[in-house]
């Protein structure tokens, strides 16, 4: 019996340390799959460019407070996100980029309902609850933030190195009582988990970008979706 306990106090946090905080949801089904080299995948204007390399994206105007998207091309006709979702994307490093790395994640509809997750080269991010805007004004790094924010803050999860990539992951759960959870980990850290009202409805796309003047190449993305 000794023996017994000695091997499951042992074996015990090895078996639990094998689920990864990140994992989507068990009952979910994976909806994209992708290193994103693809064009058709995704549409946007010239903003979006997918290559060997994976989709870069960079806005075109030299307007400081500009940003681009691009939509993926599916979830424009089926509806992936409004049960739940879970968006897994990669990252290149900074030093791979013409402007400051500053990854933007939308999820909503043709009016502006859902939210945006940004994020800068330093780790500031936020989360907004408008799809109109790119939230880069809710940063911590800026001030007169004009959307209804519902994270700002920064976290040491973010590798600012140049040369290291970035893991960004983004969970989208519909509650019991009809609430919404948005859930961020950065490399594998969970850095934000709030309750909020996003209001995902039917008819809500999945756009990944760049915040405002900056740029991101993403070399990945895995799209899980509680729909079915």
């Amino acid at each position: 019996m000794v023996l017994v306990a000695i091997v499951a106090a042992v074996l015990g946090p090895l078996a639990a340390g094998q689920i990864s905080p990140t994992s989507a949801p068990g009952n979910w089904t994976k909806a994209y799959d992708s290193n994103l080299e693809n064009p058709s995948d995704w549409t946007g204007d010239d903003g979006c460019a997918s290559g060997p390399n994976g989709l870069d994206v960079s806005a075109l105007s030299s307007d400081a407070s500009s940003y681009d998207v691009c939509t993926l091309s599916r979830s424009t006709s089926s509806d992936l996100v409004s049960q739940g979702f879970q968006l897994n994307l990669t990252l290149s490093p900074e030093s791979q980029l013409e402007k400051p790395l500053s990854p933007l994640v939308q999820i909503g509809d043709s009016s502006g309902n859902g939210f945006s997750v940004v994020f800068d080269d330093s780790g500031g991010y936020a989360i907004c609850q408008n799809t109109h805007s790119d939230c880069s004004a809710c940063l911590p790094a800026n001030l007169g933030c004009g959307t209804a924010s519902v994270v700002s803050d920064s976290t040491v999860a973010w590798h600012t190195d140049s040369y290291v990539g970035n893991t960004l992951v983004i969970r989208y759960q519909v509650n019991a009582d009809g609430s919404d959870t948005i859930s961020i980990f950065a490399n594998g850290q969970e850095v934000a988990n709030t309750v909020a009202s996003a209001s995902i409805v039917s008819g809500s796309s999945v756009a990944i970008g760049s915040g405002a003047g900056g740029e991101a190449l993403y070399t990945g993305a895995t799209l899980y979706t509680a729909n079915g």
